[in-house]
């Protein structure tokens, strides 16, 4: 059984939760924020779901809040997103619109890339295939994800 680091209340309850046996505890998430030019790029690596939404919040928020006209998620390594995860996406495009600044997700893997599909977010956010067309290409070069949706039961990877 992998052990979860959580603190406080919530911690504990989410342990007793995830950790019992027979049920799979949750992978951890890492947020990492890089600074290169005029965009913020955010790694996010794992989960981006409720058991770990805590740790996602902040620094989107402070990469919004920056002085980067561009901020790129990459969700490259990003291995599941839920409903928490697409609330923490949208309150951060609505951060940035407010703003004035441009939001771009990098990297949308398939289970993402149905996830925005399904809940036609995938007509909401610009779309870049990596971090590095994310940083090159001008605004209007960026694609919707259903240009290149794959559904989850065939086909390459998004």
């Amino acid at each position: 059984m992998l052990k979860v680091k959580l603190a406080g209340e919530n911690g504990m309850r989410l342990r007793r939760i995830f950790g019992g046996r027979g049920m799979r505890t949750p992978r951890e998430l890492t947020v990492r924020v890089e600074q290169r030019g005029d965009a913020a790029i955010v790694h996010i690596r794992g989960r981006l779901a409720i058991e770990y939404s805590h740790a996602a919040e902040r620094p989107l928020q402070e990469a919004v809040w920056s002085d980067a006209r561009r901020i790129v998620i990459n969700l490259a390594e990003c291995t599941y997103l839920d409903t928490t995860g697409i609330a923490i996406l949208v309150a951060n495009l609505k951060r940035a619109r407010v703003a004035g600044k441009e939001l771009v997700l990098a990297g949308v893997g398939r289970q993402a890339a149905s996830v925005l599909h399904v809940t036609r977010l995938s007509t909401v956010f610009k779309m870049a295939a990596d971090v590095a067309a994310a940083l090159a290409a001008p605004a209007e070069a960026f694609t919707q994800p259903d240009d290149d949706y794959v559904p989850i039961d065939g086909g390459a990877s998004a």
